[in-house]
């Protein structure tokens, strides 16, 4: 997160926040920060309508920010991010801007709709027009993939049951928003919007949704087989070790020579939290490496 407020320094914004009760690498949040002087580009990264234009000035008048880190998910320990943001107003921050999203409020307005469950997911999560359709950006700061799909309705809708009900979801399974509406395949696949490392990248990847009513092309097993370690690092240390990249044939015998163990499917979801990012599918391994290769 973004936060630029009247601090001048960083022994004036740690004195506030140590006043304010804020730990840095306290559970649950582990937090870290870094201080930054205003570079001139404060207002413009609050300069995408979500604010108005009075405040933008103000925000490109603050002499420094923070740039805060943290380890929990907005999903799991919102209260918590509600009292930081809370402690952060008090040190005098005036705006807040999520970074995985680039989506920025000033800081009243951030407590507030992220307090609200009809508010959080707007109040963190924006829909982009690309080359391959409308993708969400942004759900990672919920432990959740995006969603990839040509019908806005159907986009929020299943961005919503996955923040509001938080259902067990795997590839293969259909989803509609409601019963008159026709079923699309979902099927997880590597975030290739933005490289990994960037804050807009999603470790969790993206729901892509199939077309209504199609045929389904994956199958759910009673069982997750789960490889141990991931087939992702699998293949990055494979093409560590060749120095190239691997063939079609070389990925598909990593993934057939891999160690893998049959999981609940709920017990693979936690595992995956913890871990913190999603696998490639075993029957779209090639495919979905070539994805994930081109996102480094």
């Amino acid at each position: 997160m973004l936060a630029p407020g009247s601090a001048r320094s960083e022994a004036e914004w740690t004195a506030a926040l140590t006043k304010a009760g804020v730990k840095l690498g306290a559970k649950p949040l582990g937090l870290a920060f870094e201080f930054v002087e205003n570079d001139g580009g404060f207002g413009e990264a609050f300069s995408f309508g979500t604010v108005p234009a009075k405040q933008v000035k103000a925000i490109d008048a603050s002499p420094s920010a923070l740039v805060i880190y943290g380890q929990a998910s907005l999903r799991d320990e919102r209260k918590a991010y509600l009292e930081l943001a809370r402690a952060l107003k008090k040190a005098g921050a005036i705006s807040l801007r999520l970074e995985q999203s680039k989506l920025g409020w000033l800081i009243d307005e951030w407590i507030e709709r992220v307090g609200d469950e009809d508010g959080l997911l707007n109040a963190c999560v924006v829909t982009l027009d690309g080359d391959a359709g409308k993708q969400s950006c942004g759900m990672q700061v919920f432990g959740l993939p995006d969603v990839r799909c040509d019908d806005d309705e159907v986009l929020n809708a299943l961005n919503r049951y996955q923040l509001l009900e938080d259902p067990l979801l795997i590839s293969g399974h259909t989803f509609a928003p409601d019963a008159e509406t026709k079923k699309r395949e979902l099927i997880r696949w590597p975030d290739d919007g933005y490289p990994q490392g960037h804050p807009c990248h999603n470790p969790f990847g993206v729901w892509r949704l199939g077309k209504p009513g199609a045929k389904k092309t994956l199958s759910v097993g009673d069982k997750a087989m789960v490889f141990m370690p991931s087939l992702a690092a699998l293949l990055t240390a494979g093409e560590e070790k060749k120095g190239k990249p691997l063939t079609q044939k070389e990925v598909l015998a990593v993934r057939d020579n891999g160690v893998c163990m049959a999981m609940d499917w709920k017990d693979a979801q936690k595992l995956e939290r913890s871990r913190g990012y999603a696998d490639l599918e075993p029957e779209l391994v090639w495919e979905q490496w070539q994805v994930l290769r081109s996102a480094e």
